[in-house]
């Protein structure tokens, strides 16, 4: 998209689409299995020094079933340092008794390639389960399980869980894209259909806005076969689909006193994106986008960027009258992440950003594509690394610490120089850092191979100055610092 210009957005909501740490321990000793099936283990939800860790603590989720733990280090004098992983089958929130794969049954969920603890544990020993991101979860009272599908996290050192079928491995040139991720895949195991095949999330109140013209939704994904056999996968279908809602959370729809007006929405809810099939496009990291918001008027039609997904929600043109309409009750949107079928497959998530461009010059567009490029040579960047302890000195002079623990995910500060520019860019630039003021942040794609796909955090316009003779051009400093 735009001929690698540099692309910014005014982030109304933003979802790294990490997963959830729920930490806990043992609390029987676990023994070396000597048969396949009906192993379990026996957990503990009341250890204190857990409950100091950065992770979440382990509580009763009926969700849990489908997801990947970890259980050691081990003190079992035999096994001691033993680290395993395993697949949650079942659980029993009464007793805290989670039964693992592989059952009688494996097959529904062998996709995973993680099989049972074949060490020793003792009481105590730490367990965490890495399942679905916050506010994510199946439709209804489903479970994971229950819909035959999985998540299992995928990270910056996890390099082996890259690769899908042989013929479609991860080439050098999304590479760097990849190792800068840390999302979530889902998995199944089924060629049958389920159209109930999906987590999904709401995003938080007052995200979306029928004052806004346009906003972009996009997403960083990709889907293929988990294994690498050269065996067929089978039918795959995944999809993306996006739902308006009021500030409830329920879907747009008509309410008796709207009357004339009860029309004015023509759908709250649309597919944005579907993938059948297994290929080289669909295996590597690509971004997704989709334009939501608005009628589908001449402003709209002729603004299109590229063909991406339009999901138009309202009718008629700008002389129709909304102010009764359910179109003002827009207020968030919900995500489906759909996986409904597809043997031995995989649909990898992250970076999910809801965008606009409201108040510049091309607020149309749901994004604000820079017309100028920056100046040759002027571009530069570095990695920042998170710290491990932050230092504070409180009232009384005492210096407290606060430690932070796990991998820091690199944070990028990028300079860049903008010489004899329009107005316009100026102007339209300081609209979006006028947005952070209002608690946004600011997305930013520059094309560039060395830089992630996308990064958010915030921009700083200085040292403005008008070119002579000209006094519609402006030169500019430009700063970006990654949160």
């Amino acid at each position: 998209m735009a001929n690698l210009k540099w692309e910014l957005g005014a982030v109304s909501y933003y979802d790294s689409f990490e997963p959830v740490d729920r930490v806990t321990s043992l609390a029987a000793d676990y023994s070396t299995p000597t048969q396949l099936q009906g192993n379990e283990i026996t957990l503990s939800d009341s250890v204190a020094n857990y409950r100091q860790a950065p992770f979440h603590i382990y509580e009763s989720f009926e969700d849990m079933p489908g997801s990947i733990g970890y259980i050691g280090p081990s003190t079992d004098a035999t096994y001691e340092g033993a680290i395993e992983a395993f697949i949650v089958a079942g659980y029993n929130a009464s007793t805290d008794v989670v039964q693992l794969y592989p059952t009688s049954s494996s097959a529904n969920l062998n996709f995973h390639a993680v099989g049972t603890p074949f060490s020793a544990y003792k009481s105590g020993d730490p367990v965490i389960f890495k399942t679905v991101p916050p506010g994510w979860a199946p439709p209804g009272a489903n479970t994971l399980a229950a819909l035959n599908i999985g998540v299992m996290p995928i990270g910056r050192k996890e390099d082996a869980l890259a690769i899908s079928r042989q013929n479609y491995q991860i080439g050098s040139e999304n590479a760097y894209k990849y190792i800068n991720k840390y999302g979530v895949r889902i998995l199944s195991d089924l060629e049958s259909a389920n159209t109930n095949r999906y987590i999904s999330k709401t995003f938080p109140v007052n995200t979306l806005s029928p004052r806004i013209p346009r906003y972009r939704l996009a997403w960083s994904s990709r889907i293929g076969q988990y294994n690498t056999s050269n065996t067929a996968p089978g039918t795959i279908n995944a999809q993306v689909t996006a739902t308006v809602c009021d500030a409830a959370g329920n879907a747009l729809s008509a309410i008796s006193q709207e009357g004339d007006y009860s029309g004015a929405i023509t759908s709250s809810q649309q597919t944005l994106r579907t993938v059948t099939g297994v290929s080289s496009d669909t295996n590597d990291w690509h971004t997704s986008y989709a334009l939501i918001g608005g009628a589908d008027t001449a402003n709209f039609t002729n603004n299109n960027r590229d063909s991406v997904s339009q999901f138009y929600y309202r009718t008629g043109g700008s002389s129709e009258n909304i102010i009764n309409s359910m179109y003002m009750r827009s207020n968030r949107i919900k995500v489906d992440l759909k996986l409904t079928n597809g043997s031995n497959t995989f649909f990898d998530v992250d970076d999910m950003i809801l965008e606009h461009a409201s108040g510049t010059s091309q607020e149309y567009y749901g994004f604000y594509e820079i017309q100028d490029f920056p100046t040759e040579g002027s571009v530069s960047w570095s990695v920042r690394k998170g710290a491990s302890s932050n230092r504070n000195i409180t009232s009384n002079n005492t210096i407290k610490v606060h430690q932070t623990f796990g991998e820091a995910p690199p944070k990028f500060e990028l300079t860049a120089q903008f010489n004899n520019v329009t107005r316009q860019t100026y102007d339209d630039l300081r609209v979006l850092e006028e947005w952070q003021k209002r608690n946004h942040m600011v997305s930013l794609r520059t094309f560039n191979d060395s830089l992630p796909d996308v990064m958010v955090g915030f921009i700083t316009i200085s040292s403005p100055s008008n070119e002579i003779p000209d006094l519609n051009r402006v030169s500019f400093s430009f700063k970006f610092e990654e949160a």
